[in-house]
């Protein structure tokens, strides 16, 4: 989108989800779409982490969860 130029891709993330009326992207149709692959690998290349991998946990068990088992691991 032209008027995403220059826009970070998790702002541009936020304002889909906006859009769609979502939480999370998960819940969209066309989940992990071209943004959430594109973030992917960056998550993968600069945190270690895969971003899609914490979406599913957030997915099947919550968030609250999620924070608690994050919190575990970083601390």
């Amino acid at each position: 989108m032209k008027s995403d130029q220059g826009k970070p891709e998790h702002c541009r993330i936020k304002d889909c989800v906006t859009k769609r009326q979502i939480t999370y992207c998960f819940e969209c149709y066309e989940y992990p779409c071209k943004q959430i692959k594109r973030l992917e690998k960056s998550y993968n290349t600069r945190y270690h982490t895969s971003l899609m991998e914490n979406s599913q946990m957030v997915k099947e068990q919550g968030m609250a969860k999620f924070f608690t088992q994050q919190k575990g691991k970083y601390t």
